[in-house]
């Protein structure tokens, strides 16, 4: 017995210095001095480059990096200081907000752990801006209940978006949306709101109602906003981020222009949310087969009891995504019960099935 006390007293103390030892390594992999930058962040990574071959850097705007735009990706030959254009600093960076970078290297046996989230901003962290001119298309009090949910007029995609619709009734039909240059996801199609991503775009899609869907009321999008902020919390407050994730939406106010006849009454928001990047119809479904985790099952089940997400039983809103977590897509409708949970099971495997029904039936 006393030997066996010594034996586990030891392994501890093997396991605790690996863990501390592991921990350390990953806070020493950033050797910055600086967290604000002018223009262009540079990140100084502590490794030595003739021990990888290629280093894989991200930037995302939170610390679990759910959503990262495609441009601040990287990979590429092994240096110890990564510089971001100010180019695309100034394109793609929220100026004074908070953001993080990561890192890890690549080499032939092996790839490393993801380095600690560094977190950084160019200029010093400050509130976001929502400097918008008034559309007196739309009446005053709607304008003032939905500007605290447009999308920050100091984003960087703002000037990509005026840009964009600015030179044409874009929203006027399908046909005026794809000859802007957007794509309709058809694959995705979770209701009649049309779901569009472009070239210009990256990193995000849009949801809009187009003029011509007479009994769509766009400024209901704000609905989709209060669902994600819930569901987000949610999340958070009961630790899920390792299973969930959801993705951020602002509403975008149309410019002032273009009169319209032919299509009936104008819309003037549209939605802007993040690309989660999630998988195809058919991988998606075999993520849904494949799971084996009856925590992350069970998880699941509390979210969308507990939060009433109706919509979320249904697997085309609630996909998988490239980085194995289950996005959170279609938040329109959000504390409404009960809920349908007997449309999930016969995606699940057997096992999980099983498990499935247990949780619903349980009191």
């Amino acid at each position: 017995m006393r030997m066996r006390i010594i034996v586990y007293g030891v392994l501890s103390l093997l396991i605790f210095q690996s863990v501390f030892l592991e921990a350390s390594k990953i806070k020493k992999r950033l050797n910055n001095q600086e967290a604000v930058f002018d223009s262009s962040p540079k990140f100084s990574l502590d490794y030595s480059p003739k021990k990888a071959k290629k280093v894989h850097w991200q930037i995302s705007n939170t610390p679990l990096f759910d959503w990262i735009s495609p441009i601040l990706e990287n990979v590429g030959d092994s240096s110890s200081l990564i510089v971001v254009p100010p180019e695309i600093a100034h394109d793609q960076l929220i100026r004074n907000q908070v953001y993080y970078f990561r890192y890890k290297t690549v080499s032939k046996k092996k790839n490393s752990a993801w380095s600690r989230p560094f977190r950084f901003s160019v200029g010093l962290p400050s509130p976001l801006e929502y400097h918008w001119k008034y559309n007196p298309d739309v009446d005053e009090a709607t304008w003032h209940a939905l500007l605290p949910y447009f999308l920050p007029s100091n984003h960087p995609l703002k000037n990509k978006l005026d840009a964009i619709f600015s030179s044409s009734r874009v929203t006027a039909n399908l046909q005026t949306l794809q000859a802007a240059g957007f794509k309709n996801l058809e694959g995705w199609k979770w209701d009649k709101v049309i779901v569009a991503k472009h070239p210009h775009l990256p990193g995000y899609l849009i949801k809009a109602c187009l003029d011509d869907q007479y009994a769509l009321d766009d400024k209901y999008l704000i609905h989709r906003i209060f669902g994600a902020e819930a569901i987000r919390s949610a999340i958070e407050e009961n630790g899920y981020e390792e299973y969930f994730k959801v993705p951020h939406k602002w509403i975008y106010p149309l410019p002032q222009s273009f009169t319209n006849e032919e299509n009936g009454p104008k819309k003037h928001f549209i939605l802007v949310v993040e690309d989660m990047d999630i998988l195809d119809k058919e991988e998606n479904r075999k993520m849904f087969r494949q799971i084996k985790s009856k925590k992350q099952l069970s998880a699941l089940y509390h979210l969308i009891s507990s939060q009433g997400l109706p919509d979320s039983i249904y697997i085309k809103n609630i996909p998988f995504a490239k980085d194995g977590k289950i996005a959170f897509v279609d938040t329109e409708r959000y504390q409404l019960w009960p809920v349908e949970f007997s449309k999930l099971a016969p995606l699940l495997s057997r096992k999980m099935k099983k498990h499935w029904q247990k949780l619903v039936d349980k009191p």
